[in-house]
């Protein structure tokens, strides 16, 4: 068990999500790395707040973190992801990962909306791709049935941080059943 220094809030700021391939006795850096990088880096520092400080004191006993394969944009909220059989079509062995997006304001600055589709991840070349942008608002998992080639999308629906606190619209979120070529 790793030493830690005393609990407390420590945010960091613009952490990207991060996709890794697991392997035994690997270490991912968590809590004092994101994606190999310290979390006393500058990139990290918070808007509000101090700069994050390390809360393990034993990293000369720990390995190397892992780096990710790939790095989604900052506030993407990647969140289920599903790979395409080997034998479709379209994309075999690639993954398709849900992005429920950003809560702005909560999560950082106003600017442009961030995540709220799919993402098609090329794993021989770990590139991102875009897919279509769909009916949905918020995906939150992704399924893609082997034997049909339909890609099966749980949408939370309409999800906003608003001044007074989280605003939703009731009955908005959906299942939507999408031939994979369609994507």
């Amino acid at each position: 068990m790793a030493a830690c220094s005393p609990p407390g809030s420590r945010p960091i700021g613009n952490a990207p999500d991060l996709l890794f391939e697991v392997k035994p006795g690997a270490w991912y850096g968590w809590p004092d790395f994101m994606g190999g990088v310290p979390v006393t880096d500058p990139r990290f520092r918070p808007e509000r707040g101090p700069a994050p400080e390390p809360l393990l004191t034993n990293h000369g006993e720990l390995p190397s973190p892992e780096r990710p394969l790939l790095e989604f944009a900052v506030n993407a909220a990647a969140v289920k992801m599903d790979v395409v059989p080997t034998g479709a079509s379209r994309w075999p062995g690639q993954l398709l990962v849900a992005l429920f997006g950003d809560e702005r304001p909560m999560t950082g600055p106003a600017g442009p909306r961030i995540g709220r589709s799919l993402a098609r991840i090329d794993l021989s070349d770990g590139s991102v791709h875009p897919v279509a942008a769909g009916p949905w608002r918020r995906p939150i998992d992704v399924r893609v049935h082997p034997f049909e080639e339909t890609v099966y999308i749980l949408d939370f629906g309409e999800f906003e941080m608003g001044p007074g606190g989280v605003e939703a619209r009731a009955g908005s979120g959906a299942l939507w059943k999408i031939p994979l070529d369609a994507l």
